[in-house]
């Protein structure tokens, strides 16, 4: 075996061997911005599975984990969870892993977000921490009216 092909394997066992023991510790506790990035990067084409405590996950389920989180809340000031967001909805485009309805709140999600973020600018052309913090700002308002007009 050539030393490329044993590299090859070596990194294929050793995603494999992440992704069992991923898949295995995620429960309903751990930060899910971040095991959902893996899953969305590791899992599709298959669509649902179980960890040691035989509970079913998909990614529905695990895309309404990382939605719960209010904006600014998370690692890194919130960071995480628009990428975790966006990372499954781009795996879901090719392989249909949301349904409808879970697929229209990523989007809404993304799309308030993306609202909230361009009308707390400061001078600077950045932000700080008080972009989640404006009184003025309706965060949890209907973002369907601002989707519709994308």
């Amino acid at each position: 075996m050539s030393g490329e092909r044993m590299l090859e394997t070596l990194l294929s066992d050793a995603k494999c061997k992440a992704e069992t023991d991923m898949q295995m510790r995620f429960t309903a506790g751990t930060e899910p911005e971040f095991a959902a990035v893996a899953f969305a990067l590791w899992k599709p084409p298959v669509k649902r599975w179980r960890n040691q405590h035989d509970e079913e996950w998909n990614f529905d389920r695990l895309i309404d984990r990382v939605l719960e989180r209010p904006f600014g809340e998370g690692a890194c000031g919130g960071c995480h969870v628009p990428y975790a967001v966006a990372t499954i909805l781009r795996v879901d485009q090719e392989y249909d892993v949301l349904s409808a309805d879970r697929r229209s709140a990523a989007r809404r999600y993304l799309a308030e977000l993306s609202r909230l973020l361009s009308i707390t600018i400061n001078d600077e052309n950045c932000w700080d921490r008080s972009w989640v913090n404006n009184e003025s700002l309706n965060l949890y308002g209907s973002s369907a009216e601002f989707v519709g007009r994308l």
